[in-house]
């Protein structure tokens, strides 16, 4: 029985793993016992109701936009699959610029990118900090350039502030393709309608291919469950600091 003082975040990832668990168990067609508080269910329609509710909890957090172009392709830091998606995009001229955010565990893998561009961020980060170690890596007209932005506790938001003084400096950029995981759109987007300017065009898309990141399959895996549990957790205080600072302070960017 869940406690009433169970936070969200720990209640989501217990149901995940109580659906896995029963659905295992019925598997072959085998009749599983209701669970308490499911009286007048059968297992099976307890089982396919409470994988729905999963699903439908992955598809308020995942709310993609239809496929188009923008005048910038920009992709938000962390797995390989969402710079992998941003790049088919770009050669297929779904953007005109293309404007990757990098982590500091990211760096090497970058090199594994087929970049347009020669260039070697590990040798660019080896003279910062590790703990400082976030960029922006643009491709405009051709030119690749690296720059340091500051990436504070919250790191969605920093890489969004990062974005808008970034554009300041590129006001012909008006219209946006924004890629990065489904369960993490939804926050991307709280963030990018609180900061970005009026009159700049968003869309948001999704990772087709994110492993086992998907809507029928992260209540299945331990890492996925996770992930998206804490998502709902970070909305919520990203919501609470949105709320609180309509417009926050940009971060300065440096030149690399």
């Amino acid at each position: 029985m869940v406690s009433r003082r169970m936070l969200p975040v720990q209640l989501i990832h217990r149901t995940a793993i109580v659906a896995m668990r029963l659905r295992g168990r019925s598997a072959g067609d085998e009749r599983v016992g209701a669970p308490s508080g499911w009286c007048g269910y059968d297992g099976g329609r307890g089982i396919r109701m409470l994988i729905q509710l999963l699903e439908r909890l992955y598809d308020w957090l995942s709310p993609s936009d239809s496929a188009g172009c923008g005048d910038l392709i920009f992709v938000l830091a962390g797995r390989q699959s969402r710079k992998l998606y941003a790049l088919e995009l770009f050669r297929q001229g779904a953007g005109n610029n293309l404007l990757l955010s990098v982590g500091r565990f990211e760096i090497r893998k970058f090199a594994q990118l087929s970049w347009p561009a020669g260039i070697d961020l590990v040798r660019v980060a080896a003279g910062t900090p590790a703990a400082l170690r976030h960029y922006f890596v643009s491709l405009e007209a051709g030119k690749s350039e690296v720059e340091l932005i500051s990436r504070g506790r919250f790191g969605t938001l920093s890489e969004i502030r990062a974005l808008v003084a970034w554009l300041q400096r590129r006001p012909h950029i008006r219209s946006l393709v924004i890629v990065s995981s489904g369960p993490h759109l939804r926050r991307v987007r709280a963030c990018c309608r609180a900061l970005l300017p009026e009159g700049v065009q968003m869309r948001f898309l999704a990772t087709p291919d994110d492993g086992r990141l998907t809507r029928s399959d992260w209540w299945r895996d331990a890492h996925s469950r996770k992930l998206v549990a804490k998502e709902v957790g970070k909305l919520f205080v990203y919501r609470l600091l949105l709320m609180a600072k309509a417009r926050v302070s940009q971060p300065e960017i440096r030149n690399e």
